[in-house]
């Protein structure tokens, strides 16, 4: 016992340590919410460095028009920046259509008369909206905005600039690999980019949750290298030529790590190009109503040498992005967010070398936490744990607002609930008492049908048994070392039996015999000691059964709770279902003996019970059981070799009955779901991480199953499993 309460959170410590290393996703989101809550407690206060935003604000579309407004608005406007005297003048907006106000167009519109052919002449005659806003870019510095996306290719924007990246001529890895590819663009008319001094990407960069909390500098379309909407005014501001991108290996893989806009600016980046924004506290002090710009009242002096952004704040353009300050932040503030940093050299970074430290941190401090729990005192322990936690959210706190350094306090947290697993261990010495507890009053107990057999044959009554094909099925309570800690025994234990009461009166109608009761657990086979032909179908039958009489105890428990005014938590079972051949019949000593069964196929079924948590299902049944109810609904998990066996075997998770079976959304699902196996075991990678997409939205009741699957292939594709990879999986856990 002492050997397994150290073993045991050591296991537990090096698990988090191995999910902290794949760096799933979920974890990636905790990590981003905790620094968006650092930009919260410490936001960037707002300096002006000489950008504005005009802003097409509801009250500029009120006094101007609806949007989109004619060319030769926006070529005036155009103008008066440039009379102004701006340094630079960027569009978070794409021309892609001509002007619905262009001659031509009206023209077009025109029923033909004879009558009316000089009047056409005359509309041909005057000057083209479009043409007079490419006269307008020529003369003043703008930067056109395009948007980049994933359908087919449009046509490519033209990019104004020399980019070259710079790499260790020794690395074979491509330093691009990173920055995000396009395949389409929605580009600006063919003249008015021709026009403008600079062309850039206006895409904005939301991480998995849809917050905006960084800005590429760079995209790729196609093979093409492009430079982002904020990089583009800020070279055209300064005047410059050339953007160099610089990479190298300093988180241990390829990547970008710096760009430039020689002389002036170096821009620090993470490996894909991006740059961590910090957002100022109001971003409306940067802004300019575009009504008052064209109307003059806004003066030469406010304007003069500023890098202006045109974009939008109104509501019903929606162009709104959801950033760590502000849920509605308008898109064309993170470009102007970007260029304040550079210019205030003010640069928010996570050093590619935190990683590997924030890992080794927790390990050792989990280490320590383990071993003083264990060989000093938990309290001590508990002390430990709590200044480590404090320590790591200090630590970042102060990291962030000193020097500007994304440090992520999520990863000790977690390896501090992580070495907690050993007060768990702790509990489960008393769970295991209590467990004893409720053997003790149910292991004497005799199914009804045995005691009709023993009846009629008493000779039965001996040691030995007999090889036969049996269904079993193992139920247990999820959460119970949990109920075991908040509740006293004895309020335990009529909880135990006001569960197992149901469970067992539908193990019973279903022609099962209950084998015993282990604690929160319960042990039945079918078709023994009487004959039960269709044997799997009712242990199925039983299952599923099982689940809606938990459902309506619950209910029952819930209202209970409500009366009471007490917090209520639901019940939760995990249910594993096998069927195959094994020995039943009385097995113990002379003296005590009960009427039981051994066997292989035994204890897969108490394995599948135990892989149902794992992959997220109630119910779990061997391949064996599948074969015998082919109609019933159920979807193929995984091929797994679990926990003692050396032959791998084919689990799949029972949803349903017949009729759930035949229902087109599941037949749809289970296509998309045998597709992605498919993808999977093949190493189409790709495919079947799109398959798992929609599966996720078919059956969002599944995520933990389809997460499983997605961190699987995120570790094989750094770590392929090779050509002769059969796809099993080998459980490492009961």
């Amino acid at each position: 016992m002492a050997r397994f309460r150290i073993l045991v959170p050591l296991l537990a410590l090096a698990c988090g340590l191995a999910v902290y290393g794949a760096q799933p996703t979920a974890l990636e989101t905790l990590r981003h919410q905790a620094f968006d809550q650092l930009q919260r407690l410490h936001p960037r206060t707002y300096r002006d460095a000489g950008v504005r935003v005009v802003d097409l604000d509801d009250a500029s579309l009120a006094k101007i028009g609806q949007w989109p407004w004619s060319r030769s608005t926006v070529a005036r406007l155009v103008d008066r920046l440039h009379e102004a005297g701006v340094a630079a003048i960027a569009f978070d907006m794409a021309f892609a259509e001509p002007d619905r106000t262009a001659p031509s167009r009206l023209v077009e519109s025109w029923p033909q008369a004879r009558e009316r052919s000089a009047l056409h002449a005359e509309l041909l005659a005057l000057p083209d909206p479009d043409e007079a806003l490419a006269r307008s870019f020529a003369r003043a510095p703008v930067v056109t905005g395009f948007f980049l996306g994933q359908g087919d290719t449009v046509r490519v924007p033209i990019a104004k600039p020399d980019l070259l990246v710079g790499k260790d001529r020794a690395s074979k890895s491509d330093p691009l690999r990173r920055v995000p590819r396009f395949e389409s663009a929605v580009s600006n008319l063919p003249a008015l980019e021709a026009a403008a001094r600079g062309n850039g990407s206006a895409n904005g960069s939301a991480d998995a949750d849809g917050v905006h909390r960084r800005i590429h500098l760079l995209y790729r379309f196609g093979d093409e290298l492009l430079p982002g909407l904020a990089l583009e005014a800020l070279r055209v501001a300064i005047g410059g030529e050339r953007i160099l991108a610089r990479a190298d290996d300093a988180d241990g893989d390829l990547g970008i790590s710096e760009v430039a806009l020689p002389p002036r600016f170096r821009i620090p980046t993470d490996p894909s190009g991006a740059v961590w924004l910090h957002y100022a506290e109001d971003w409306r002090r940067r802004t300019l109503p575009a009504w008052r710009v064209l109307d003059g009242e806004v003066g030469d002096r406010e304007l003069a040498g500023t890098l202006v952004f045109v974009g939008t704040s109104a509501v019903g353009l929606r162009d709104q992005r959801p950033a760590p300050l502000d849920p509605y932040l308008p898109g064309v503030m993170l470009h102007a967010e970007l260029v304040e940093h550079v210019i205030l050299d003010h640069h928010l970074v996570r050093p590619g070398f935190m990683l590997g430290a924030e890992w080794l941190v927790t390990a050792c401090f989990g280490l320590a936490v383990i071993l003083i729990v264990r060989f000093s005192n938990a309290l001590i322990g508990a002390a430990l744990a709590l200044t480590v936690t404090g320590g790591a959210v200090g630590l970042s706190l102060w990291a962030f607002t000193e020097h500007l350094w994304l440090i992520d306090p999520v990863t000790p947290t977690l390896g501090i609930f992580t070495v907690f697993g050993l007060s768990s261990v702790l509990g489960q010495l008393s769970e295991e008492s209590q467990k004893r507890q409720v053997r003790s009053a149910f292991g004497h107990y005799l199914a009804p049908a045995m005691v009709e057999e023993l009846s009629t044959h008493p000779e039965r009554l001996r040691l030995g048994g007999e090889m036969r094909e049996l269904s079993f099925l193992f139920c247990d309570v999820r959460g119970f070392t949990t109920l075991s800690e908040r509740m006293e025994p004895e309020e335990l234990t009529r909880l135990v039996n006001r569960l197992l009461t149901p469970l067992t009166e539908v193990i019973l109608e279903t022609r099962g015999t209950i084998d015993k009761y282990m604690g929160d657990c319960v042990m039945a086979f079918w078709n023994a000691p009487l004959d039960v032909p269709d044997h799997a179908s009712l242990a199925c039958q039983a299952a599923l059964e099982m689940l809606d009489a938990l459902e309506a105890l619950n209910a029952r428990l819930g209202a209970e709770a409500a009366r009471e005014g007490r917090p209520f938590e639901p019940l939760r079972v995990g249910v594993g279902v096998n069927t195959g051949p094994a020995c039943v019949g009385n097995l113990g000593s002379r003296q005590r003996f009960d009427y039981s069964v051994i066997g292989d196929a035994v204890n897969l079924a108490s394995r599948l019970e135990g892989q149902s948590k794992t992959y997220g299902v109630d119910i779990v049944i061997g391949e064996a059981t599948r074969l015998a109810v082919p109609d019933r609904a159920a979807l193929e998990l995984d091929r797994l070799r679990v926990k003692g066996k050396r032959e791998p075997v084919q689990i799949h998770a029972l949803l349903g009955d017949a009729e759930v079976g035949r229902r087109l959304d599941f037949v749809e699902l289970r296509g998309h779901h045998d597709a992605m196996l498919k993808a999977y075991r093949a190493q189409e990678w790709d495919d079947a991480l799109e398959r798992i997409e929609e599966c996720g939205v078919r059956a969002p009741q599944l995520e933990i199953l389809y997460a499983l699957y997605r961190e699987r292939i995120e570790r094989y594709r750094d770590d392929p499993p090779g050509a002769g990879w059969d796809g099993v999986f080998t459980a490492t856990t009961k």
